[in-house]
């Protein structure tokens, strides 16, 4: 049995994109327990750390491009 893979690109629409900008920006997160670090869980400063480099710097249209030059 043959089996055929067909080609796609990646292209998220950009109301999507949009959507998760906003509710990074907005997210709301427990207040971390003094001392516990990664002991119960992710670390909250990295988590804190994280959802502002996802929400103001990373671009998603440039990983895009980039996954979408990949040979299929």
């Amino acid at each position: 049995m043959t089996m055929l893979i067909e080609p796609f690109s990646i292209s998220l629409p950009e109301r999507a994109l949009e959507d998760l900008r906003r509710r990074l920006l907005h997210v709301r997160l427990p207040e971390p327990l003094a001392g516990l670090g990664w002991s119960e869980g992710m670390d909250a400063d990295v988590l804190r750390d994280l959802i502002t480099h996802w929400s103001t710097t990373f671009d998603w249209r440039a990983q895009e491009a980039a996954l979408n030059r990949l040979p299929q």
